[in-house]
């Protein structure tokens, strides 16, 4: 063994040339006893160690181009060896096979990105933390057993493992941090733990073969971009404590048929399902607040959406580019609509109540407006009373005096006027 003993130079140096002793000092994330420790750089084998009082850490490979199988001992000079070092093993593109002692507590950041070759490998019981990258690129990774041990999962963790096919996240675990499995093209399955509160931004982005996924009554949040991209995604269960749906958070899911939010959800964020064009059932939640800036925008299966009472208004474009949708009911008489929600679909029917901002929007863009019977109904009507001619002013003409009359009482019950559409013409 061959060891340089830092401490003993600096001693030396302060009895030849009187110069200061400048103890190592670990990074505040790596500190484990105090702020300030001594440290032995030790190189045995193909990696070199970091010896402090009462710990080792793997610092490097020593050769990345030719290590082909690691086994990392649990004791170094009768001192645990306890950690495994951000970059540790980064990119030793030959290394197919690593056996972790179970004194290992912390898997650091990038410790094992870019191991191309890597197929396997088991954490250990004693791991609590691995960070962020640890296993990022790893493409012909396709198991990993994580441990009920572990509590945190860092960014990027396993994101890019193509091979990796499925996953079981141990309820030790709180949080899926963000891009944690973004393009495991692989991925097929996934378990999620049942602790796990959030979903965070851009988790499973672009995992194409992922075909189904259950959110535990844990989750409260999905975050933006989460499943986006995930095509082959057919299936999903959003747990009835969810409140809040980032942005994007299902775009471009071009497999999913059906999706129910449950009246948990109370903040839906822009462009939630844009370009799900397989989509072609949407139960939205009781609670819910708005429609998202261009939330369905491009799913061209819609046919028809219930929008419920809670909605207070609905975004640009939010409906813009649903080729086959004929109809929206909107439950909420006040609902402000933004000009643009549909775009020019026709023929297209609109169901609200009379002298709603529904029936002024249907008016104001030529589509057909029905009413809906006084008790609130749970599916789309099939048939109800038209609301009438182009000639909306009664003149006997349809020109635009008609248009500017409703474009003055869309502003008018818009901006929270009570007038039917009959009292405000005769104002």
């Amino acid at each position: 063994m061959k060891a340089k003993k830092l401490i003993s130079a600096a001693m030396a140096l302060v009895l030849v040339c009187g110069a200061p002793v400048v103890f190592y000092e670990r990074p505040l994330n790596e500190i484990k006893t105090s702020a300030l420790e001594y440290r032995t750089d030790t190189y045995e084998g193909l990696f070199s160690y970091h010896k402090y009082s009462d710990h080792v850490e793997v610092y490097m490979a020593v050769d990345a181009t030719n290590l082909e199988t690691i086994v990392i001992p649990s004791k170094i000079e009768g001192l645990p060896v306890t950690d495994i070092n951000n970059s540790a093993f980064s990119r030793c593109k030959s290394l197919t096979s690593i056996t972790l002692p179970e004194s290992i507590t912390i898997i650091g950041d990038s410790a094992f990105l870019g191991c191309i070759s890597l197929t396997s490998i088991t954490v250990p019981n004693s791991v609590v933390t691995i960070g962020e990258r640890a296993f990022s690129g790893c493409t012909s990774l396709n198991s990993i057993t994580i441990p009920d041990s572990v509590a945190t999962i860092g960014k990027y963790t396993f994101s890019g493992c193509s091979s990796l096919t499925s996953i079981t996240i141990p309820n030790s675990v709180t949080a899926i941090g963000e891009w944690t499995f973004s393009n495991c093209t692989g991925l097929t399955a996934i378990k999620i733990s049942d602790n796990a509160t959030i979903i965070g931004n851009y988790a499973f982005q672009d995992c194409k073969n992922l075909m189904s996924i259950t959110l535990p009554d844990s989750v409260t949040t999905v975050g933006e971009w989460a499943f986006s991209g995930c095509t082959s995604l057919n299936s999903i269960t959003i747990s009835k404590n969810v409140t809040t749906i980032g942005g994007s958070a299902f775009s471009d899911c071009t497999g999913l048929t059906s999706i129910t939010l449950p009246d948990s959800v109370t903040t839906i964020r822009d462009w939630v399902f844009k370009g799900c064009k397989g989509l072609k059932s949407i139960t939205i939640s009781d609670n819910a607040t708005t429609i998202g800036y261009s939330m369905f925008y491009g799913c061209t299966g819609l046919t028809s959406v219930t929008i419920p009472e809670s909605v207070t208004s609905v975004k640009d474009n939010a409906f813009v580019g649903c080729t086959n949708l004929t109809s929206l009911v909107i439950k909420n008489p006040k609902c402000e609509l933004s000009a643009t929600m549909t775009g020019y679909i026709l023929p297209f029917t609109i169901y609200g109540y009379a002298d709603s901002t529904a029936q002024a929007y249907a008016l104001s863009k030529g589509m057909e407006f029905k009413l809906l019977d006084d008790e609130s109904q749970t599916e789309e009507p099939t048939s109800a009373p038209s609301a009438g001619k182009a000639d909306v002013n009664g003149d006997g003409k349809a020109d635009a005096s008609d248009a500017s009359d409703i474009l003055r009482y869309y502003a008018h019950i818009s901006t929270g006027g009570n007038l039917s559409f009959e009292e405000f013409i005769k104002k």
